[in-house]
């Protein structure tokens, strides 16, 4: 193992939290891992009234999916409950407890998590990489690049995992507009102009990918045209990916793309899992 990943999973007893469960299968495949399991009670007063009774029945609960767990070979280290708003209490123990990743289910409902919104806070405002699970079987993996630091980042995560679990590995390289007035030109000049740029936009991502470890990964690269969210959700669901993988923040080499207002567009529509990594 390369290293120890300390990682806490919210649970909040879903099917999703099913999904994410097995997704920890494939983390393990390349890490080591300190598992925390955490459970949040977002009713003060349902826990207030029954007087502590809730409390104990969801830890039960908690301590029959650590036994599950076991049975794979994924022993929790500890299991945590706490009481508050989802959001900022798998942020506040995330950071108290200083881990790497933040696993949580993609399927928030209000009966759970409380609102969709608990997975874009937390995505917003972590430390740590989180990655949301909407799937369990991970085969074909899509990473964006825009050669920034965030990016590099992603994509090693993502040769980690390909590499561990036999994944394919497809790198999305998205070029924005070329910015100029192509008002009066004639058409085999925009074209000229165009080609210029992708040229050498491919060139400069191609330099920048020359410093990964690829082997052992089956690779496959493209340098599609448009917006970067939408161009990483067409392809997700186009060609059913199972996992995307970006960077959260990071200046950019190609004109700022993959910023973390990508990220959270790509969160609210992803159809497949997604793993934000920093």
């Amino acid at each position: 193992m390369s290293k120890v990943l300390k990682t806490l999973f919210a649970i909040d007893f879903a099917s999703s939290s099913k999904e994410a469960l097995q997704a920890l299968r494939y983390i393990q495949g390349h890490y080591g891992v300190e598992l925390y399991l955490m459970h949040v009670i977002t009713s003060f007063w349902r826990s207030w009234l029954s007087s502590g009774l809730h409390e104990k029945e969801q830890l039960q609960r908690l301590e029959s999916w650590s036994s599950r767990l076991r049975e794979q070979q994924l022993a929790p280290d500890h299991l945590i409950i706490k009481t508050g708003t989802a959001a900022s209490a798998i942020i506040s123990e995330a950071n108290k407890l200083d881990t790497d990743l933040i696993l949580i289910g993609g399927h928030v409902t209000k009966k759970r998590f409380g609102t969709e919104k608990t997975a874009m806070m937390v995505v917003r405002h972590a430390s740590q990489s989180v990655l949301l699970c909407k799937n369990h079987v991970f085969n074909k993996v899509l990473c964006g690049v825009d050669g920034s630091k965030s990016s590099a980042r992603a994509l090693n995560q993502a040769i980690n995992v390909c590499r561990a679990n036999d994944l394919s590995l497809t790198i999305a390289s998205v070029l924005p507009r070329l910015d100029f007035n192509p008002l009066g030109m004639p058409n085999e000049d925009i074209e000229a102009r165009e080609q210029a740029y992708r040229e050498a936009k491919i060139i400069e991502i191609n330099e920048f990918l020359d410093h990964f470890d690829f082997s052992g990964v089956q690779t496959n690269r493209c340098y599609p045209w448009g917006t970067t969210s939408r161009v990483m959700l067409n392809m997700a669901f186009d060609f059913d990916y199972d996992l995307i993988v970006i960077g959260a923040t990071g200046q950019s080499i190609l004109s700022n793309v993959l910023m973390g207002g990508t990220a959270e567009r790509i969160l609210k529509a992803a159809p497949c899992s997604l793993l934000i990594t920093r």
